[in-house]
């Protein structure tokens, strides 16, 4: 009686001509098996090469010492020169009743500052020469924080001043007769303009005045209690008499100042004052027409 054995797949192990039939079976079924895989693997590679790498997240580095810009705030070109506006407004030193008119010549680029509270500073500067521009300095700052804007303004002042209506003579002074009230534009006027007559009281004319000229402080300087030929009252004291007596002033003299006059060649006002003959001597001015004897 013949012993059966297994093999390794649980087929019975036969003869030679069994095996040879069975192996072309294996190979048929294991070859497509090997490029199925093969294939899986290819395609499974390109997906993963085509597939997007993940987004990279971008950090912005500060700028001049800024925070990063989700914390930054945009300072606007509109309120640096609002601010810069009123700087100049306060220097205009306009008076009741002017019309200003203060425009930016061109407007600075807006600010980038800190989120938070930002403060503007303005100060504002003359200009060197009558109608030039104005220029206003604006600051803004935060904390540890700040930047500049340098702002140019054209002003226009229009206000209602007096004006000379005949040409003045030096040292000639003015009335209400011989100036008017107008309503001029004060750009390429230098110093104060005067606005009412009643400033011209007690004042002369420094320089020829041409007709039709604003009139400002500038045009006119105190005028003199005393002239030069005026005959003037001249006080005395010697102990405790007082006396006076007429004399000629020799030049122009304000309250206060010093001059020389002379004794006029007859007499005195009184009995008792002293005879000057044609003498000439200091006294002081003290008021209109009266002159104080300093005493040698």
């Amino acid at each position: 009686m013949n012993s059966v054995e297994a093999d390794g797949f649980g087929a019975p192990a036969g003869g030679a001509a069994d095996g040879a039939a069975e192996a072309p079976k294996h190979r048929g079924v294991f070859w497509p098996l090997v490029l199925f895989l093969a294939l899986a693997g290819v395609l499974s590679i390109g997906r993963g090469l085509g597939a997007e790498a993940p987004e990279q997240q971008i950090v912005e580095e500060p700028l001049c010492g800024l925070p990063s810009r989700s914390s930054t705030q945009v300072i606007a070109a509109a309120d640096l020169v609002a601010a810069g506006e009123s700087a100049v407004r306060e220097q205009v030193g306009a008076a009741a009743g002017d019309e200003v008119t203060i425009s930016a010549v061109m407007a600075p680029r807006s600010l980038l500052g800190p989120a938070g509270r930002v403060t503007l500073d303005a100060a504002a500067r003359r200009p060197a020469l009558p109608g030039g521009l104005w220029v206003a300095e604006v600051t803004a700052h935060s904390g540890d924080w700040s930047a500049k804007a340098i702002i140019r303004y054209r002003v226009r002042i229009t206000a209602v001043v007096l004006v000379t209506r005949r040409a003045v003579r030096r040292n000639e002074t003015l009335t209400q007769a011989d100036v008017s009230s107008e309503k001029r534009e004060l750009g390429g006027v230098r110093g104060e303009p005067i606005r009412e007559a009643a400033e011209l009281l007690g004042r002369r004319a420094a320089r020829p005045v041409p007709a039709g000229t604003v009139i400002t402080l500038d045009w006119l300087e105190p005028a003199p209690a005393v002239r030069r030929s005026e005959v003037v009252t001249a006080m005395a004291r010697v102990g405790g008499v007082s006396a006076s007596t007429r004399v000629i002033a020799l030049r122009d003299g304000r309250v206060g100042e010093v001059v020389s006059v002379r004794s006029q060649a007859e007499g005195s006002e009184s009995a008792s004052a002293p005879k000057y003959r044609s003498n000439e001597f200091e006294a002081r001015v003290v008021g209109p027409g009266r002159v104080e004897v300093i005493s040698p």
